[in-house]
C-alpha cells in the first residue's frame, strides 16, 4: 500500500495473492461512489484518494473475502 501525498489522488493498492495460477475479481468501494472500482482484474489499483476502503475479493468460484483498507 502507498499513501497519498499533498492531498493528491496517487495512493496506490498492490494484491499479491498466494495461488498466482487463480483468477481473481476484486470491487472496490468508498464514501464516495465516483471513486468506486468494480470488476478490478489487476493487481495493482492506483490514483486511490485518501479514506476508507472496503475490498471484497471473488475467486473464479465464489468465494469472497472482505477487507477494510485505510488510505492516508
Amino acid at each position: 500500500m502507498k499513501n497519498t501525498t499533498n492531498s493528491q489522488a496517487n495512493g496506490e493498492l498492490e494484491l499479491n495473492f498466494k495461488d498466482k495460477n487463480q483468477t481473481f475479481t476484486s470491487f472496490l468501494f468508498c464514501g464516495d461512489s465516483k471513486n468506486n472500482r468494480l470488476d478490478i482484474t489487476e493487481t495493482k489499483i492506483t490514483e486511490l484518494n485518501a479514506g476508507d476502503y472496503t475490498l471484497i475479493i471473488r475467486s473464479k468460484e465464489g468465494c469472497t473475502k472482505n477487507l477494510t483498507i485505510r488510505i492516508k
